[in-house]
């Protein structure tokens, strides 16, 4: 949301999330907490400080308190979430041998 008064503007190196996105319309990435803790440490640190410094640019945005978040397949039928709880940073998610597979 933009507040009265503020002007969106192309940001230099926008084109990088912009081109990580496709060509989808999607206006949210969602990320599974338990993949997130199953990557290496400082990896993690990486992730965090970005998210750190991105928290403190925008935190006078008015962020919703929560979302809901319904997995669907390809197709777009609702399905059951292959990893549905982090367990407190107990789950760990092996990373796939082959890559990322559209299709398992």
């Amino acid at each position: 949301m933009v507040n009265e008064g503020q002007t969106i503007q192309e940001t230099p190196g926008a084109v990088d999330i912009h081109t990580w996105f496709g060509l989808t319309y999607s206006n949210y990435l969602v990320l599974n907490r338990s993949v997130l803790q199953s990557m290496p440490d400082e990896w993690q640190r990486r992730f965090v400080a970005c998210l750190d410094e991105m928290n403190h640019l925008y935190a006078g945005l008015p962020w919703p308190f929560s979302y809901n978040i319904s997995p669907r397949d390809s197709d777009g039928r609702f399905i059951k979430d292959p990893i549905p709880h982090y367990d407190r940073g107990r789950t760990v998610v092996e990373p796939c041998p082959y890559g990322w597979n559209p299709k398992p």
